[in-house]
């Protein structure tokens, strides 16, 4: 007799013990009795104890494979979470994953995401109880390169046709005030609310003081829900939003209870002033404004959305989706446990909202306050993507497109984290937000250490047009390398928030080997890169920025420009041409506060051997050489002549 056992992995395992194997038993013998019988089971117990024990007992954790647990749209959540019987909701996926830490928080958990929408009724909250110990992690995936949306948006059904170029649809609970929201994705792609004008901007804001605007003549008139209607200002460098306030059509004139004019009054405000009728504005948020094709507007007091399709357009087919959530994954460590090892990848967050304070919006700039003012609370756009006290977390090769405040922030505690190959775009706010307003009050508090690479960041400040692509605010040893960043409305890049020289705890910041063009596209006084305080052993090294624009202010619009009490910067290998106002300037600082070596200013990459070098190094590494041309959103005047900067 010959007992033969065949070893099998089913695909859950027993017992949910990791490496757990069941065994066929194949009995190969022409007779058996019961002598033979008593072998086969004495055999078959030794077996089965020589597999299981070890089954049983911890192994390193290098050895271990990691809990599995799947979701897909069509699971169940009362399923078991296998590859087979998956779950439905990411909710019940991350209490599975605190159920396994819980009982074994060395143990890492992956969540493998099938392909499909998850809608959220709630951001994802993320607290320590979901952070693994030690080198363990906890992960969520999309399997095996399928297409994986974590959406905050609700969709539409139910149009209705009232002419061929126009559709509506009734919005559940809007007319009864459960929600009002204020950004429409058709297929995937931000329509534009009704506006006036349709595209461009009006001119010619007389002010009496930053709350009584006289108008010019024609544009005000008399709409039908003047409560909802907004105005959008673009004030040099940042712009204001706020609701209409009284109206006095006779004399075209508005009175609000609020400046809504920034920097109106200050001592060192004469050219807001002496420019305010120079200033872009426009109208947004009237049903009498719907006068172009992808227009829509949402009407608070029926709930009905009127929109008008695009060329070719089947509104009816198509995906529309309005955004019910302002945040889609809020990460919330504390000081003393924050929250580890927590791995997002291959993911597209899409779909958040944005609501205008009762007051009206009027950041100082970047979409954020400055020191003072942030200390008062003032509130900012929520980002879709929220961390704070989070230590060697990462996205990578994830998506966030569509979203109505910023996409991506670091706030306090946030250390030695990484966003890698990602995609941002299609963004109210800015890109990336990562530092803080002031000095970190204790060193838990402080942000150090992050990484954003090989990231392609575009079409960010589309609600708050003085947004930027990333924005360090009081951080240290940051990189910012290899990413590409193009058609934006205010900086490519901007690190720092001190506005002189009082040391703050910048420190190492290291901004290399990017692409930064066709950026500064509305507002003035920027840079392809801004720069702001005291920031020793920081270097700007490598950079390839070209086509910088200044549509509106006074101000001037650079390659680099380092700003009020900038200090300690290495500056070299920079590459920089067809910038409007000059390659490299400075404010409130000098030359000389700063070290050199050779930039390539007003230089092709075509020109210099070494230019090209740089060129060619610039931008995310999967996809260089970056190209020497880009979108053009608004007309770029050609560059004036500056000279080689060296020393």
């Amino acid at each position: 007799m010959r007992l033969e056992a065949i070893e099998t992995r089913p695909e859950a395992q027993a017992a949910n013990v990791p490496g757990m194997k069941s065994l066929e038993l194949s009995i190969v013998s022409p007779e058996l009795n019961i002598g033979s019988l008593r072998v086969l089971v004495m055999a078959l117990a030794a077996s089965l104890v020589a597999r299981v024990l070890p089954a049983l007992e911890p192994p390193a954790p290098a050895s271990r494979a990691p809990a599995v647990f799947f979701v897909a749209p069509d699971g169940l959540d009362s399923a078991p979470g296998t590859i087979s019987r998956p779950f439905a909701t990411l909710s019940r996926a991350q209490r599975a994953v605190r159920e396994q830490l819980g009982r074994d928080r060395g143990h890492s958990v992956t969540v493998w995401l099938r392909a499909g929408t998850y809608e959220l009724s709630e951001p994802l909250a993320i607290g320590p109880e979901d952070s693994p110990r030690d080198n363990a992690t906890v992960s969520y995936g999309a399997w095996a390169g399928e297409r994986v949306v974590v959406s905050g948006g609700q969709r539409l059904a139910g149009w209705k046709a009232l002419s061929p170029d126009r559709w509506v649809v009734e919005v559940p609970g809007v007319k009864e005030g459960r929600w009002h929201p204020r950004q429409l994705f058709v297929n995937g792609t931000r329509r534009t609310r009704a506006r006036s004008p349709a595209s461009g901007f009006h001119r010619g804001l007389k002010f009496d003081d930053a709350r009584r605007v006289v108008f010019p003549a024609g544009v005000l008139r008399l709409w039908d829900n003047p409560e909802d209607v907004e105005l959008v200002t673009f004030v040099e460098w940042t712009p204001s939003r706020v609701r209409l306030g009284k109206l006095d059509l006779t004399r075209n004139a508005a009175e609000f209870n609020v400046p809504i004019i920034q920097f109106f009054d200050q001592p060192w405000g004469q050219h807001i002033r002496g420019n305010a009728r120079n200033f872009p504005f426009f109208f947004e948020n009237a049903k009498e404004m719907l006068d172009a094709p992808g227009q829509w507007h949402l009407d608070r007091r029926s709930g009905v959305l009127t929109y008008l399709p695009q060329r070719g357009e089947r509104i009816e087919r198509a995906d529309a989706v309005l955004p019910r959530l302002e945040q889609l994954l809020v990460v919330r460590g504390k000081p003393e446990r924050p929250v580890r090892n927590l791995h997002f990848r291959g993911i597209a967050f899409s779909h958040t909202d944005w609501q205008l304070p009762a007051n009206g919006f009027f950041p100082d700039q970047a979409g954020f306050f400055d020191t003072e003012n942030a200390k008062r609370g003032l509130p900012v756009p929520a980002a879709a993507i929220d961390l704070q006290h989070a230590h060697h977390c990462t996205l990578e090769d994830c998506r966030m497109e569509g979203l109505g405040g910023h996409a991506l922030r670091l706030r306090e505690g946030c250390k030695s984290n990484s966003l890698s190959a990602c995609a941002i775009e299609d963004v109210g706010g800015n890109g990336i937000s990562l530092g803080l307003f002031d000095r970190a009050a204790t060193e838990a508090d402080a942000v150090g250490g992050n990484v954003v690479r090989d990231c392609t960041i575009r079409r960010c400040g589309l609600e708050h047009a003085g947004c930027v692509g990333v924005w360090v605010g009081i951080a240290r040893e940051t990189t910012i390398a290899h990413n590409e960043l193009s058609e934006l409305p205010y900086a490519g890049i901007s690190c720092g928030w001190r506005w002189d020289r009082t040391p703050v705890g910048c420190r190492r910041n290291m901004i290399r080997h990017n692409h930064i063009h066709h950026v500064a596209q509305l507002l003035a006084d920027t840079g392809g890169i801004y720069l702001l305080g005291d920031q020793p052993g920081g270097a700007i090294r490598g950079n390839y920025i070209h086509h910088i624009a200044r549509f509106s202010g006074l101000a001037a619009n650079n390659g680099i420009f380092f700003d009020n009490g900038s200090r300690g910067w290495r500056v070299e290998d920079n590459v920089i041409h067809d910038v409007e106002d000059g390659a490299i300037r400075h404010n409130d600082n000098r030359h000389e506060d700063h070290s050199w070596g050779m930039n390539y200013c007003d230089v092709r990459p075509g020109d210099a051997a070494s230019a090209r070098g740089i060129t060619a190094r610039a931008g995310p590494e999967r996809t260089r050489p970056p190209k020497d041309t880009g979108p053009e959103s608004l007309p770029i005047p050609s560059a004036k002549e500056t000279k080689n900067e060296r020393n």
